[in-house]
């Protein structure tokens, strides 16, 4: 298992942020769905308001179909605030205007994959994991190599080039 959050080296352009107190957020939570429109076909889920819920149980359902993008609209944040895994080869991109805030772990246990365009900010429980290290991950377009352990960090910086981003667990 690879795991985003104890990764050893990072793009200078990644920042982690801090959402101010109180901040309209899009959540993916327990709760039912509200203030959010998804399309079943495309797979894009949008806030409306600045109130949006997307319910965790309603975000596995239209992974299991289509590959899924979560887009923050007018409110600035996209705050993940359960435990969450899928196994299919999907893609969850999240598109926040602000940042995309992950509290609880987020687990890729297949060759799906995760693209955030946003500030990330890790906090409480949060980390993204990843169970196969030819899954995808990228961060404001720039793409990660993962690897699991520090002997594949130091092959892989060795053998690319200089500017080069990857990810990587302390396991």
């Amino acid at each position: 298992m690879v795991s985003f959050i104890r990764a050893f080296c990072f793009s200078q352009t990644m920042l982690l942020a801090l959402c101010a107190p109180g901040e309209a957020a899009f959540v993916i939570g327990k709760g039912p769905t509200q203030n959010v429109t998804c399309d079943n076909y495309t797979g894009v889920c949008s806030a409306t308001a600045a109130d949006a819920v997307l319910s965790v149980r309603d975000l596995a359902r239209l992974l299991r179909a289509v590959n899924v993008t979560l887009k923050s609209g007018s409110t600035a944040d996209i705050d993940f605030r359960v435990p969450f895994s899928w196994s299919r080869r999907r893609q969850l991109t999240f598109d926040a205007n602000g940042s995309v805030i992950v509290r609880q772990p987020i687990v890729v246990q297949g060759l799906g994959g995760v693209s955030i365009t946003g500030r990330l900010s890790i906090r409480e429980s949060g980390r993204i994991d990843f169970a196969n290290l030819s899954s995808s991950l990228s961060i404001n377009g720039y793409s990660y190599f993962l690897v699991n352990s520090v002997a594949m960090l130091a092959i892989s910086r060795a053998s690319s080039a200089p500017d080069s981003r990857c990810a990587a667990s302390n396991r």
